[in-house]
C-alpha cells in the first residue's frame, strides 16, 4: 500500500476497527483519524491512496493495481490514516478506481 499525501495532513497509517465499510468513516472519539475502506481483489498487486486538498475539504483517490485486470473474489481493504488535525469524514470526497 502506498499512501501519497498531496494535502500535508498525513502522519500515520495503522489497522481498522471492526466494522469498516466502503468509502471515508470517522473513528468514534478521535478527531484526527479516519478509516479509509474499499474493495480490492485476490490479485491486487498495489493499491495507492492520494490525500489532496479542495476548496471543501479534502478528496482521497484509491487507485488499485491488478495482476492482468484480475477480478476474482473481493477482500474488503481498509486503512486509519492518522492526520495532523481535525477532519470531518463529512469534508472528505472518496474516489475509487482501478489502475
Amino acid at each position: 500500500m502506498i499512501v501519497e499525501d498531496r494535502a500535508g495532513i498525513v502522519v500515520a497509517i495503522g489497522p481498522v476497527p471492526a466494522g469498516a465499510r466502503d468509502g471515508v468513516t470517522s473513528i468514534p472519539g478521535r478527531t484526527d483519524a479516519l478509516v479509509v475502506s474499499w474493495l480490492g481483489g485476490m490479485c491486487d498487486r498495489r493499491a495507492t491512496l492520494t490525500v489532496a486538498a479542495t476548496s471543501s475539504g479534502y478528496t482521497i483517490r484509491e487507485q488499485t493495481e491488478r495482476a492482468d485486470s484480475c477480478l476474482l473474489a473481493g477482500i474488503g481493504r481498509s486503512v486509519v490514516l492518522q492526520l495532523a488535525g481535525p477532519v470531518s469524514a463529512e469534508n472528505v470526497e472518496f474516489i475509487s478506481g482501478n489502475g
